[in-house]
């Protein structure tokens, strides 16, 4: 069963679902590599899909395109961070509780 939780802000709900493990060690690289290059447009794309993760793993049926269509800045922001904490990657103190994932990230 996966864990969920809702989302709210002034009116708008989302359910939310953390990243699988699986899903933890494709994500962390990748932003990793785009941070590094301070690649700003495709951490956009790769939050865009981090938000797709999270709502579709809690039953969701969204694409990247529906995010920029149906979120504001704040909402995406917002979902973006309860996300990454849900997953327990809201800092690199959280990243370390899992020192094969955090190793991922830094190789």
């Amino acid at each position: 069963m996966v864990r969920t939780k809702k989302v709210e802000l002034d009116g708008a709900s989302f359910t939310i679902a953390p990243l699988s493990v699986f899903q933890v060690e494709e994500f962390i690289p990748k932003q990793r590599e785009l941070l590094t290059k301070k690649d700003i447009a495709g951490m956009r794309d790769c939050w865009r899909e981090l938000i797709c993760i999270g709502l579709n793993n809690a039953g969701g049926d969204f694409k990247k395109e529906d995010i920029d269509k149906e979120l504001d800045l704040v909402m995406f922001n917002l979902l973006r961070d309860e996300i990454l904490k849900f997953s327990s990657l809201g800092s690199d103190q959280e990243e370390k509780k899992i020192p094969e994932i955090a190793a991922a990230a830094t190789s």
